[in-house]
């Protein structure tokens, strides 16, 4: 009787875990933010979604942008100081209340046409360049299959 306990609890186990294998936790392209810390005050500005190459169990996203420059410099402003630390947010649609991380983030500066590369950390943190004026930010996020871009218009100041 033992063994034939131990067999039932065994495959009652077994199927528990194999229903949590089986779930799909990948349900489209994640958002992004933005996270500047002013004062004790963090604040999240969304980037806008422009070139998205994604499939998931939710479908597929493809979505094309000509001019990235011209089309994020229409969004709207997000304000900084010049060598300002802030930080890239992604996170997953809420749905499924998860979070997800890229395998790889970059980040670059556009003005007028010229890319600028601007080093991150393995935690989306970043510093803003000390150079003032109206830029595009672009991040580009990289998993195993998909990959988003995300833009923002960042207004770059010197601090008072």
């Amino acid at each position: 009787m033992k063994i034939f306990s131990s067999f039932f609890v065994g495959l009652f186990v077994m199927s528990l875990l194999t229903g949590c294998i089986g779930e799909d936790y990948d349900v489209g392209v994640p958002t992004a933010y933005i996270e500047v810390t002013i004062g004790t005050n963090d604040l999240e500005y969304p980037l806008t979604k422009a070139n998205i190459i994604w499939e998931s169990s939710s479908g597929k996203e493809n979505h094309v942008v000509k001019d990235i420059e011209e089309f994020g410099l229409k969004q709207e402003e997000i304000w900084v100081f010049a060598n300002q630390a802030v930080r890239f947010v992604v996170k997953e649609n809420e749905e499924n209340g998860g979070d997800s991380w890229p395998n790889s983030i970059s980040i670059k500066r556009w003005k007028d046409g010229e890319k600028t590369n601007i080093d991150v950390n393995e935690n989306g943190e970043f510093k803003i360049p000390d150079i003032e004026g109206n830029y595009l930010l672009e991040v580009l996020i990289n998993n195993s299959t998909n990959r988003a871009q995300y833009l923002g218009n960042v207004v770059i100041s010197k601090q008072k």
